[in-house]
């Protein structure tokens, strides 16, 4: 049987006081403090039935340490997109992991919030919502989050909108998002739209820090805070080309490995966006929907050249290589061949030098404290939820180095623009816990 650590005890009464009290506790827990194990903790002591709702890949994680615990509650674990498989009853507890990104941002509620709400609604459930990153980009997903179980201090407000207008700033941004193609018309013609992300940041954080508890590494005595990035610049003068005729024609015809013509077509500014993004790793999905890696002077050599020489850099045994699209990982992991496994167990038990993974299934729920090498993030994800977990990953309490990044970024390239995006967005989660006293 496993117990707390000092840390955890503290943070397991703070949520119970909360709980008590307010009958929900938004939990703001830094990466590899031991959220889930704290929440399963406050689930035995709150006792009942307890619904444990968190990610897939995670379930496993959590019932071993339910098991560990010797938990004497009836405890449901169960992902986001199974919640209608279980039956509402009369739910003592209901534990939301990684609430933001299973809650939608604002407007029209989600499928899985109305089913979640559902739960809340008609048990009648405590709630505790937790994450590393609650408010990942902006104080305006406080409220879906919050108005999810039915509790907090917005109950008087029908949905986001009209909670916005009390507490969002009326900044206005040109229709349409990006200032290309149609929207730089719509910002000729002044034609604009509320920026919803803009928020009083003051009045909802004193909104919702009676709710609040936050769990910090440095709370957990952790000997290294934060990971290093390292930016990787390269070169490549065809590829960053064909990257700027993909934003401004929205059109391209184009090599793959095997010679042969790919007909790429981007029909509006988020496709085009994402076609610039996608290439700077070195594939495409044409006209046909069929994915490819790109060929002649477009191939990515000199990105994987950068990322390799990085990691003799470094040095160590083992690493880890994040893709955020499905054709990068087929393809490295053909590169690499005896050397890469896409298995994290047998990357794990010492057979690969490689582990190459998909960011959005594995920033989150994996632990690499025990890889000797760095990681390296082949291209970089919208989502600062994820850039922000991933470094994370490979630190632990008796850590006495940083755990190192390296993020290859081609010249010229829109992967560099990306790189600014998520990492403003790091910040401002980071301004969370200095914030939440």
């Amino acid at each position: 049987m496993i117990t707390l650590m000092k840390h955890q005890e503290k943070g397991l009464v703070q949520i119970i006081r909360k709980l008590d009290v307010r009958k929900i506790c938004l939990l703001s827990g830094e990466c590899r403090v031991g959220k889930s194990l704290t929440a399963l903790a406050v689930a035995n002591r709150v006792g009942g039935d307890v619904l444990f709702i968190t990610k897939k890949k995670a379930i496993a994680s959590v019932e071993a340490d339910a098991l560990a615990l010797g938990m004497t509650c009836n405890l449901t674990t169960i992902n986001y997109e199974s919640i209608h498989k279980v039956e509402v009853i009369k739910w003592s507890l209901i534990v939301c992991d990684e609430a933001h990104s299973s809650i939608t941002k604002r407007g029209k509620p989600s499928s899985t919030f109305i089913k979640v709400q559902a739960h809340f609604r008609q048990s009648g459930a405590m709630a505790l919502m937790m994450s590393g990153t609650l408010f990942p980009e902006t104080y305006a997903q406080a409220y879906p989050i919050v108005s999810v179980t039915c509790r907090g201090p917005w109950l008087q407000f029908r949905d986001f909108y009209s909670w916005w207008n009390q507490a969002g700033h009326y900044k206005t941004k040109a229709s349409g998002g990006y200032g290309i193609a149609g929207a730089t018309k719509r910002i000729r013609a002044g034609m604009t739209a509320p920026d919803y992300d803009q928020v009083n940041e003051a009045k909802i954080l004193n909104d919702i820090k009676p709710f609040m508890v936050k769990m910090t590494r440095l709370d957990a005595g952790f000997d290294v805070v934060n990971s290093e990035v390292n930016t990787l610049s390269y070169s490549n003068r065809m590829m960053e080309i064909a990257s700027k005729l993909i934003m401004k024609d929205g059109y391209l015809t184009i090599e793959d490995q095997d010679g042969k013509l790919r007909e790429c077509v981007y029909e509006g500014p988020a496709q085009r966006l994402q076609g610039a993004h996608m290439i700077t790793g070195g594939t495409l999905i044409d006209e046909a929907g069929e994915a490819f890696t790109l060929g002649n002077g477009h191939h990515p050599y000199a990105r994987i050249e950068a990322c390799f020489k990085f990691c003799r850099h470094v040095g160590g045994s083992q690493f880890a290589i994040m893709t955020t699209y499905i054709h990068e990982r087929v393809y490295l992991l053909g590169l690499l061949g005896d050397e890469a496994t896409g298995d994290y167990e047998a990357f794990k038990a010492g057979g690969f030098k490689y582990w190459v993974c998909s960011l959005m299934k594995h920033s989150m729920g994996f632990d690499l404290s025990w890889m000797d090498g760095c990681q390296i993030l082949y291209s970089i994800p919208w989502s600062g939820s994820h850039w922000a977990q991933v470094g994370d990953r490979q630190l632990k309490h008796d850590r006495t180095e940083k755990a190192v990044v390296g993020v290859p970024l081609m010249i010229g390239g829109l992967d560099n623009y990306v790189y600014k995006g998520v990492t403003e967005k790091g910040k401002f989660n980071a301004s969370i816990y200095k914030e939440i006293r």
